[in-house]
């Protein structure tokens, strides 16, 4: 009989990597891996319907930045911030320089750390070159890119622009039962999403006619593999809600709904299945009116996923704690597609909320393999998640208490409490190469 498990945490597996090496840049868009920095270049129409704002997404990871030690307010990162736009012969548009202090309370960042910010510039319409900047003013290590370009090309009904729309863009924080001075929050990765994270999509539409009740709208969600359409995820002409004359205006990080004091532009939010869908590619398209259609290409991104789930032998392998001998069979025969259903197959019937893509059970359960694999190696380099150790972390988790304990001629040994559970697990390194024995499991 296997032992129980403790509530695990994770989404519908895919085994591929997500990372952002892998991320596939369009035009307006720039990720790049080495630095952890996204951009992202959105374009709103404006009222004079001669200029457009653009507003630039910036996004990276704390961890660029070096901090430095402040009396006032514990531990400070500097940094210079500098966007700067030119056309595509060169000549010098605009700019905006900035000063940028993150505060910490440890003199290192945690986890997953990132700035962000919302910055907006209005130009005519043309195609521009933007260059990115980010300083740490400690130690003047620079990032800079020149890579990210975009075109300002008015999206319109009819050939007057008397009707045009914004990109598409993704938004966190709706709250549908309160319009005004309502803030959202771009879901800042370079055009995508976050996988598992609530998300509605957003576009804004600049009329003149001021009768956006007249106008037809229909949306479709398509999945894509290598880059070609095999399914349809959703297509609907009804799920979506036009917030008549509000628009939204960036401020910091973050966007404010008002009221568009000329009545000429309006929100449209279209609702997604935004908790449902699968890390991979997307397209979505939306078209107004019969004559207009939009795409916008993007994908769901596992940020954090496991690193024990990117090779399907070794995420099957370590369901060998939980797993039935039958189960681990079926698993690992057949071919990759069979296998991939067999174990996708295996965690859907243990998902604590079905309703969604992102399965919390299985998540958790190979973030524990993860930190044991690591945790736990044996100085003859035995992976941690296969030593006792490992396979008590888990079942069962972090101990509330752990103990060493070093007595002279004998072994080390550690004691592992678990008071909720009422059990105690001893361990010893009895060949001293970091391979601790489970010896004893005693009831408290």
């Amino acid at each position: 009989m296997k032992p129980p498990y403790l509530i695990l945490i994770i989404p519908f597996l895919i085994i591929t990597s997500l990372s952002f090496a892998q991320h596939k840049n369009a035009k307006g868009r720039f990720i790049s891996n080495e630095s952890n920095i996204s951009l992202q270049v959105s374009t709103f129409p404006a009222s004079d319907n001669i200029h457009d704002r653009i507003d630039i997404w910036y996004r990276f990871s704390n961890n660029f930045f070096i901090l430095t030690k402040d009396i006032d307010k514990g531990f400070i990162a500097r940094a210079e911030i500098s966007i700067e736009i030119f056309d595509t012969m060169k000549i010098f548009i605009d700019r905006k320089i900035f000063k940028k202090e993150i505060v910490n309370p440890t003199a290192a960042f945690e986890g997953n750390s990132y700035s962000s910010d919302i910055i907006p510039f209005y130009l005519t319409r043309g195609k521009y070159i933007i260059v990115f900047t980010a300083t740490d003013l400690q130690s003047s290590r620079r990032f800079k890119t020149e890579k990210l370009s975009t075109e300002i090309i008015p999206i319109a009904i009819g050939t007057d622009l008397k009707t045009t729309l914004s990109d598409l863009v993704f938004l966190t924080s709706y709250d549908s039962t309160k319009l005004t001075e309502q803030s959202f929050k771009p879901v800042n990765l370079g055009g995508n999403v976050f996988f598992g994270q609530p998300f509605i999509a957003y576009l804004e539409l600049f009329s003149k006619s001021n009768n956006l009740d007249s106008f037809t709208l229909s949306f479709k969600l398509n999945k894509l593999v290598d880059g070609k359409i095999v399914s349809t995820v959703m297509e609907s002409d009804k799920e979506y809600q036009i917030l008549n004359f509000l628009t939204l205006e960036p401020k910091e990080n973050l966007y404010f709904l008002k009221p568009d004091p000329y009545r000429e532009k309006s929100g449209i939010i279209l609702h997604l299945p935004d908790l449902k869908l699968r890390p991979g590619d997307y397209e979505l398209s939306v078209t107004i009116e019969d004559r207009l259609k939009i795409e916008k290409r993007f994908q769901v991104i596992w940020e954090d996923m496991p690193k024990s789930l990117l090779n399907l032998d070794y995420a099957i392998d370590m369901l060998n704690y939980i797993a039935t001998q039958n189960e681990l069979k079926d698993m690992f025969s057949g071919r990759i597609s069979k296998r991939k259903e067999a174990f996708e197959k295996f965690w859907e019937e243990k998902d604590p909320t079905p309703e969604t893509a992102y399965n919390e059970l299985m998540a958790e359960y190979y973030y524990r393999v993860d930190f044991a694999t690591e945790k736990f190696l044996t100085i003859d380099n035995q992976p941690g998640a296969k030593t006792d150790r490992g396979k008590i972390y888990i079942l069962y988790g972090k101990p509330e208490n752990t103990e060493r304990v070093l007595n002279p001629g004998s072994p080390a040994a550690e004691i592992w409490i678990y008071a909720k559970m009422k059990k105690k697990f001893v361990f010893e390194d009895q060949k001293r190469k970091g391979d601790f024995k489970l010896i004893t499991i005693e009831d408290l």
